[in-house]
């Protein structure tokens, strides 16, 4: 006997079984939904839900019965892929499962349903410490508004704060914009900040923007000032900042809105404006402000210049 023969798993092993399962064998599945093997079982409900056909989910929903947690944790997920809002009522049940993986599980494929009738029983799981992650997560993908106060509550603890700010963004409102202000005055990290700037680019109020730049707090006209350079160069757009730059009392907001400036493609009909603009910031009594104007001013000089060149050939 070759080594090879001695060493291949026999047909029946469940070795063998898995990998076929894993490979989509259509008559390994049908099997495998009964295997006494439960790893097979749990493999057969994670293929169900990749192949995407809707006719399997009440095999998957049978596999939520099973009397091994992995499998049942394997069918949500199933159930989740297929993304049947029908299953939501089996999958809402299993939030009071005992297993922290099949609650995991269960709430991942309530939030790819979509389903925002199932926001209540997901926002009843936000204590439980272990699951708050996998609970924002869910909450971003049902985007419903009225997880907003939840989400702004989450702002306020030490963990998950970016999680819930990308939830807050991807559910939209501008219902959210004072939450999002309140905790950059609480104060924020670096990738905290960052999502927060997603978070408001993504809800997309641009006059509520532009009107929060001349908000009391030196750190939340710069998280403004900051999300309106994340927009198309517009007027509406461009004023607020190219106003912080002149005049802002608060040095770091000039400092942060002439470093954007510099950093800027602008539209042909702005240009004038924003050369004034740098022209006076250029003159500030600050170093770094001048700095980043006269940087601004020397790089367009340098463009205009380039191109008339080019043009005169």
């Amino acid at each position: 006997m070759s080594s090879s023969e001695s060493t291949a798993p026999p047909a029946s092993s469940p070795s063998e079984r898995r990998r076929r399962v894993a490979a989509h064998d259509a008559p390994a599945l049908r099997g495998a939904l009964a295997d006494p093997d439960a790893g097979v079982r749990a493999l057969a409900a994670q293929a169900l839900g990749e192949r995407g056909d809707v006719a399997d989910r009440g095999a998957l929903e049978e596999l939520l019965s099973d009397g091994h947690f992995a499998v049942q944790a394997a069918a949500a997920r199933g159930l989740g892929a297929l993304g049947e809002r029908a299953a939501a009522a089996r999958l809402l049940a299993l939030l009071e499962h005992p297993e922290e993986l099949v609650r995991r599980h269960a709430l991942r494929s309530v939030g790819k349903l979509g389903d925002r009738s199932c926001t209540q029983a997901v926002l009843a799981a936000l204590p439980d410490e272990s699951l708050r992650g996998e609970v924002i997560g869910a909450l971003a993908r049902l985007k419903d508004p009225a997880a907003i106060p939840d989400l702004t509550a989450v702002l306020a603890l030490e963990e998950h704060v970016g999680a819930a700010l990308k939830a807050l963004g991807a559910i939209g409102d501008p219902v959210a914009h004072e939450a999002i202000f309140l905790a950059a005055r609480r104060g924020l990290n670096p990738f905290q900040e960052w999502w927060a700037v997603a978070a408001l680019r993504d809800i997309g109020d641009v006059a509520a923007l532009a009107a929060a730049t001349s908000r009391p707090e030196a750190v939340e006209r710069k998280l403004a000032l900051r999300t309106l350079g994340e927009f198309p160069k517009t007027r509406q757009t461009v004023e607020p900042v190219l106003r912080a730059m002149r005049s802002d009392p608060a040095l770091e907001v000039r400092r942060s809105a002439a470093s954007r400036v510099s950093a800027w493609g602008l539209p042909a009909e702005l240009r004038p404006e924003v050369r004034a603009a740098l022209e006076e910031a250029a003159g500030d009594d600050d170093g770094d402000v001048q700095h980043w104007a006269q940087r601004a001013l020397e790089r367009w000089d340098e463009h205009v210049a380039a191109a008339e060149e080019g043009g005169s050939r």
